[in-house]
């Protein structure tokens, strides 16, 4: 049966289709037996769910051009290449194209802003602001692989000076001047000292700059013990707050949330949409070499294992808040 056939509304289903696809890439072979290690768990009988009630906000898919009809080989050189392969070009994280938008909404900018993204990836959000605001941005970015590859595309546009992007350690963040606008996604989730980072956050905010962002947030501390140590295992340092305790820091250093959405839905299906995608690719006869194979099932197995936590005890939120 074609795997696109195996695409359902439901997460649950979408778990055990994620799985088949790991299914499939094992029968063809060439894995090597190191590679037994990151295979993954399989989820047979997935429990009915309740179909969730329609979003308001419904993600736009970001449409990848079908590959030449003489394209015949893929190989992605790292996972950002995997990545965009997935959510789309210059992409590297579900729902990119419209929480950049969502994010960049309802910011009050002008082109004598400074702007702070401690989240640049390959810079695309930093362009649309610059196009929206012309304002100055300096992009900070945790994975130095996409730093450098996000610069380089800076220099080429001859954006040096309103768009440099370098890579940093979100444990460690220091600042030599405040901003007008701090905005990041899926950065507090991972830092060990959170405390400091939202001091930090503080500190290099001028008052009543905004700070927009997105990340993961602990639905149950009591029921979300056994989900965490699963994703710890494949995405290291992941520690997601509540929301009562993000709140709860935020306001100790002066920081307060004007607005604060739960996205998980729509974060879902954005998953779901970016695999079908992925999947009609990997059907047009594309062949991959093992390496390949292996960032696959590695981001596989992630993808898995996070939806299964979004439909149990984490959540994905969007927040818009000041600097008091």
């Amino acid at each position: 049966m074609p795997m696109s056939h195996a695409i359902k509304t439901s997460v649950s289903a979408a778990c055990s289709f994620i799985a088949g696809i790991a299914k499939d890439f094992w029968k063809d072979g060439n894995w090597g037996a190191e590679d037994e290690l990151d295979r993954p768990i399989i989820h047979e009988k997935p429990k009915p769910v309740e179909k969730p009630k329609p979003a308001p906000v419904k993600p736009k898919v970001t449409e990848e051009p079908p590959p030449s009809e003489d394209m015949t080989e893929w190989s992605a050189a790292d996972r950002i290449d995997l990545l965009e392969k997935i959510w789309g070009t210059k992409q590297l994280l579900p729902m990119d194209t419209e929480m950049t938008d969502i994010l960049l909404k309802p910011l009050n900018l002008n082109s004598n802003a400074r702007v702070l993204d401690l989240a640049a990836g390959i810079g695309a959000r930093m362009r649309k602001a610059e196009e929206l605001f012309g304002v100055y941005i300096i992009g900070k970015e945790p994975n130095a692989e996409a730093a450098k590859r996000g610069m380089d595309i800076t220099v080429k546009s001859g954006m040096i000076k309103k768009l440099p992007i370098e890579a940093y350690d979100p444990n460690d963040l220091k600042e030599s001047r405040p901003y007008d606008c701090i905005m990041f996604r899926e950065i507090l989730c991972y830092v060990k000292d959170k405390v400091k980072f939202i001091k930090a956050l503080s500190e290099y905010s001028k008052p009543n700059a905004q700070i927009v962002f997105t990340d993961f947030i602990l639905a149950s501390k009591m029921h979300g013990a056994a989900i965490l140590e699963e994703l710890r295992q494949l995405d290291a340092g992941f520690s997601p707050m509540t929301l009562k305790e993000l709140e709860a820091k935020m306001s100790e250093h002066g920081i307060g949330f004007r607005v604060s959405e739960d996205l998980t839905e729509q974060y879902k299906e954005a998953v779901q949409e970016g695999l079908l995608r992925f999947i009609k690719f990997l059907e047009s006869s594309i062949t991959l070499d093992a390496k390949t194979k292996r960032l696959i099932l590695a981001e596989i197995n992630l993808l898995s294992k996070r939806l299964a936590a979004l439909e149990k005890d984490i959540r994905f939120y969007r927040f818009y808040s000041t600097k008091n």
